[in-house]
């Protein structure tokens, strides 16, 4: 079962519970959740899958660190704050092998070789230690594990560190200064285009830089995981993850299966399941039987359709919901027609953990079924307990009653306002600020690669395939052409699409500003 990464988290609930209930699998995801690694180190080190901090406190941050993030592509509403804070004097450190928007507004740029950019968060704690310029106070305090990491972080020797990375010593002195001095600081990252074999070392890396400069629990610093997906937050939070259940309960610990399970009226499950990121290989030997996706459209906007299409012959049933006709309903044996995100009732939750009711526009079609209403029915028909739902407040009831992070929320309490989960009744919109008041200790994670030179770009490079792609999202270029095409009832934009490559490279190869070139890739 693919959920949807734009579905509500009524619809995203009942799907995960129809996976485990009446697919019985944990073979749950949501079609965004590409990188759990995003946020899986989060919840082992400080407690939460989550942002920290409000996006608007972001204009309290007097520093701040952009990783590996386009985010006024893919988050736009992220970047103004940002921008905000840089016009009023805060300092903007930006990690990315590519130019981005931001790299303009920033202090410093270090543009490491891809795949080494956790050397770089490395190289640059090991600065903040060497010069004593860590927050000591907050380590001594609440961080476990301080002897282990810091022996772990001699090893990455600044010298290596530059050869590795490409980046001169002095810009990751630079950086480091900026960052340990410029306090509250903001930690903005994503993983885009990240070729590193080290993912989830990655973001531990991440977490350790704001817990060695004690930017965790206040206003203007924290740490902002860029998600793709409309709703990926609230999606992970009711459960739609192979291997947790709502509330981020894992589904290997006996005690918590039985919680839901006498919730529930029946057994959960004890293994995890197959996730989106392992979807491409399940289907290729032909392991996963029957699929059924809950938003074919998002699913056109990625790589896994083509993935369905060639192995569709290795699958003995097709689900598909979608919103438009598309390559995935051709070949589907049941299809079935969805609303679109305007037309639907329930609640979502964006990355900073604010719950929001929709407000569905006039005039749409009564005679859709919501995806979790139609899921349900399905359930009921076929003799499964525990989906009598009469609307989204009912099944948001039982989200509140299980999920633990949304305990005390009430549907109607959303109506003309939204709430921050954790909420609280001393906080009417709940909690804006994690581990504020934090009494437990966070676990800071030694980082010791096996493999210290990491990837070596060139060595992915070959004759055949000379350049490394990193594809991205171009929110608005005037200089496009865009046509609207017509196909039946359907209005489709038609744009040219854009390669940027370096000018040297350009002229190695003969290619000029405004040539068309096709692109090849594995």
């Amino acid at each position: 079962m693919i959920a949807s990464g734009s579905g509500t988290n009524e619809d995203n609930y009942v799907a995960q519970k129809f996976a485990r209930l009446v697919m019985g699998s944990n073979n749950i995801d949501v079609s965004s959740n590409v990188y759990p690694e995003l946020v899986n180190p989060l919840q082992e080190t400080l407690g939460f899958q989550a942002a920290t901090n409000s996006i608007w406190d972001l204009e309290n941050a007097k520093g701040l660190v952009v990783l590996t993030s386009n985010l006024t592509e893919d988050q736009g509403v992220v970047g103004v704050p940002i921008k905000k804070a840089v016009k009023t004097g805060s300092k903007l450190v930006v990690i990315d092998p590519r130019e981005t928007e931001l790299t303009r507004y920033s202090d410093i740029w270090l543009r490491p070789k891809p795949g080494t950019e956790v050397i770089v968060v490395c190289g640059i704690i090991r600065v903040i230690l060497d010069e004593s310029l860590d927050d000591h106070e907050f380590l001594a305090e609440q961080c476990n594990n301080l002897a282990e990491f810091k022996n772990d972080i001699w090893s990455y020797d600044l010298v290596k560190v530059s050869e590795i990375t490409s980046i001169p010593q002095i810009d990751i002195q630079q950086a480091a200064r900026i960052i340990a001095n410029s306090s509250p600081c903001s930690y903005i990252y994503g993983l885009d285009s990240l070729i590193s074999k080290y993912p989830d070392e990655y973001v531990k890396s991440i977490i350790n830089l704001a817990l060695v400069t004690g930017n965790v629990g206040k206003s203007g610093s924290g740490l902002f995981p860029m998600f793709d997906g409309a709703n990926q937050q609230g999606s992970r939070d009711i459960g739609c993850i192979p291997d947790l259940l709502p509330g981020y309960r894992k589904v290997s610990s006996e005690s918590e299966r039985k919680t839901f399970e006498s919730v529930w009226g029946a057994e959960i499950p004890n293994e995890a399941g197959i996730g989106i990121s392992q979807l491409e290989y399940k289907l290729k030997e032909a392991s996963i039987k029957a699929l059924y996706l809950m938003d074919a459209d998002a699913f056109i906007s990625e790589n896994y359709f083509d993935v369905i299409i060639k192995n569709r012959s290795k699958l003995e049933f097709l689900i598909v919901h979608s919103s438009f006709s598309n390559k995935l309903t051709d070949i589907a044996d049941v299809v079935i027609p969805s609303k679109l995100f305007a037309e639907k009732n329930g609640t979502y939750t964006n990355l900073e953990r604010r719950i929001q009711l929709l407000r569905t526009i006039p005039g749409r079609n009564e005679d859709l079924y919501e995806d979790w209403e139609l899921l349900s029915k399905i359930a009921s028909n076929m003799t499964v307990n525990g989906f009598n739902f009469n609307n989204s407040s009912d099944v948001f009831g039982e989200i509140v009653s299980v999920t633990g992070v949304y305990s005390g929320i009430e549907y109607g309490q959303l109506n003309g306002n939204h709430v921050q989960w954790p909420w609280l009744p001393d906080k009417a919109e709940g909690t804006s600020i994690l581990y504020e008041e934090s009494a437990h200790k966070f676990k800071l994670s030694p980082i010791n690669l096996k493999d210290t030179s990491l990837v070596d770009s060139l060595s992915l490079l070959s004759k055949d395939r000379p350049y490394l792609y990193a594809p991205g999202r171009v929110l608005h270029d005037s200089s496009r052409k865009m046509v609207v095409e017509q196909f039946g009832k359907i209005n489709k934009l038609k744009i040219d699409q854009v390669i940027e490559i370096n000018p040297e490279d350009g002229q190695d190869i003969g290619v000029v500003e405004g040539d068309r070139v096709n692109l090849i890739t594995d």
